[in-house]
């Protein structure tokens, strides 16, 4: 028999690859306006009503616009941008869409988590408020932050503190299991536990964020800044009311332990490493294992917001002294 003849294989199409765009070929002239048109493959625009609800919410619009002049930077990033933020109307859609995406797992699909965040948005308005002033608290503390879109899109202090917000939400509305399930995803994914029954104020900034413990009957004042592994424990195992309670304009430094149903008072500074387990007057420096008061902050008048330890951010608590901005 004659051997079947083979057809010679087909050689493979080969384009050549294009040579790398710079940035400027992938945009317009530009931008003198609030609006982006990148040629292909992305094109962001924004209508009217986008336009008009950036300009009523000040926080949205410098995030639009950072996020805009991010995408004009680094090409590579267009795609992410727009999704996360250039493709919604406002902060909490933009919230809900990338955080239910940071927490999803294989049981629970993003758009079922991003349900609930949009649902506890819509329920309870002072989310939005207190979000926005976190936002704000980290942009203004945080000499790492370069724009309100590293805080919204990268800082997980932050992401924590959101997804605490929506838990606390669901649990006061009687849906303890599903707030259950957004702290378990929170401290699997951020490194952070905060028990959903924890009230926290406005202006808060976790920074760093790893480490941190937050127990169920703990409160956090308005305007205050916590460091990395940093323990809001409670003290004894019965169910009452057993955790700390702070004021507000406090700074709490990496690595310390509050321990108990004891109060900390307002502008009060806690040097990193130091044990709490004993009530700290207002305007108290204390350090040390178990923490002693070193010195009181100076003041002739009330603080003002500027001036508190959580806005400062020095924690070299003894170079503080030495400058006199102490009274030892």
């Amino acid at each position: 028999m004659r051997p079947q003849s083979r057809s010679p294989k087909a050689t493979p199409l080969r384009t050549a690859r294009p040579p790398p765009l710079p940035p400027s070929a992938y945009f317009n002239n530009p931008r003198t306006d609030s609006q982006i048109s990148p040629s292909l493959p992305y094109i962001v625009s924004f209508s009217q009503d986008d336009e008009a609800s950036a300009s009523s919410d000040p926080v949205w619009s410098q995030l639009v616009s950072n996020a805009q002049l991010q995408a004009e930077e680094e090409p590579l990033l267009v795609s992410f941008l727009y999704s996360t933020i250039l493709n919604h109307n406002s902060l909490e859609s933009a919230l809900a869409f990338h955080l239910a995406n940071r927490l999803a797992s294989s049981s629970m699909i993003s758009t079922q988590v991003q349900s609930l965040f949009l649902e506890a948005f819509s329920s309870s308005p002072s989310i939005s408020s207190s979000i926005r002033s976190d936002i704000l608290a980290v942009a203004s503390r945080d000499p790492a932050c370069t724009s309100v879109v590293d805080v919204v899109l990268y800082f997980k202090g932050f992401h924590a503190l959101v997804t605490q917000r929506v838990a606390r939400q669901l649990w006061l509305s009687g849906r303890e299991n599903i707030a259950s399930y957004l702290q378990s995803q929170m401290s699997q994914v951020f490194q952070i536990d905060i028990h959903p029954g924890a009230k926290l104020g406005a202006g808060i900034m976790l920074d760093h964020g790893t480490g941190i413990v937050i127990g169920e009957t703990a409160v956090v004042g308005d305007n205050c800044s916590i460091l990395h592994h940093v323990t809001l424990g409670g003290s004894g195992k019965k169910d009452v009311d057993r955790h700390p309670k702070i004021g507000d304009g406090v700074l709490i430094g990496a690595g310390c332990s509050v321990l108990g149903n004891i109060e900390v008072g307002d502008n009060v500074q806690i040097g990193a490493g130091s044990l709490v387990i004993g009530g700290i007057p207002k305007d108290s420096v204390v350090v040390g294992v178990p923490a002693k008061v070193i010195g009181t902050i100076a003041r002739d008048e009330k603080v003002d917001l500027e001036d508190s330890p959580a806005e400062l951010m020095r924690q070299n608590v003894m170079e503080i002294c030495e400058n006199n901005q102490f009274n030892i």
